[in-house]
């Protein structure tokens, strides 16, 4: 007769998967009575992370498993996390009007703002006169600096030469996103238009709003 298998037996006694945490403790359990200093360390990274699960696991010591299994089902794990979201929401001051705000200035900023017409016609970069709303709009600006030799004569010394490049926030999201914020685009024949059309009708909208709230 063969050797048996330590543990095994007929059907229906097959034992649920246990789960080792990095620390090496066996958690048998898939119900929380009440949060350990781990499981509130758990809530305030998925909380700092943006709400990516599996990386706030791995920091606190749980495995994906137990994280999808139960950290995420427990009532207790999600009213921690929205009363840390609220917390932090109450700390930055971060509510729906100062958010709608923010896409507003990204949805009119302009590259206008930021450079300056030469007698010539040729456009220079000049953020001497930008301001805060203004810089809300801008994504990257980035400069680099190398040498040229402006004169043929050897003797001279390469000048250093300064290129800066800009980048502003896609406007055409930011409409987008106020449009269906403000729900502009729902209404009969608005499905048909372009994105141009839409992103007109979004502007209007803003600035007839702006007009009245003094933004």
């Amino acid at each position: 007769m063969g050797r048996g298998v330590k543990g095994s037996g007929g059907p229906g006694s097959e034992k649920r998967p246990r789960l080792t945490t990095s620390t090496g403790r066996e958690m048998k359990e898939t119900q929380l009575l009440e949060l350990t200093d781990k499981h509130m360390y758990f809530c305030k990274r998925y909380v700092l992370n943006g709400g990516v699960a599996s990386k706030a696991a791995k920091e606190s010591g749980f495995s994906e498993w137990y994280c999808q299994t139960v950290l995420l089902k427990n009532n207790l794990v999600k009213e921690q996390i929205d009363q840390y979201r609220a917390e932090r929401a109450k700390k930055f001051e971060v509510n729906a009007d100062r958010v709608i705000q923010e896409l507003v200035r990204v949805a009119f900023g302009s590259l206008g703002d930021f450079i300056r017409l030469q007698p010539d016609g040729t456009p220079i970069i000049d953020c001497s006169e930008v301001g805060a709303d203004e810089m809300a709009a801008l994504s990257e600006i980035t400069q680099d600096i190398y040498y040229e030799r402006t004169s043929s004569d050897p003797e001279d010394d390469a000048e250093p030469v300064k290129k800066t490049k800009i980048k502003l926030h896609s406007k055409v999201q930011a409409l987008e996103q106020l449009g269906r914020i403000f729900k502009l685009f729902g209404d009969g024949d608005s499905d048909k238009d372009t994105p141009e059309q839409k992103a007109a009708r979004v502007r209007a909208a803003l600035l007839a709003m702006k007009e009245k709230e003094g933004l």
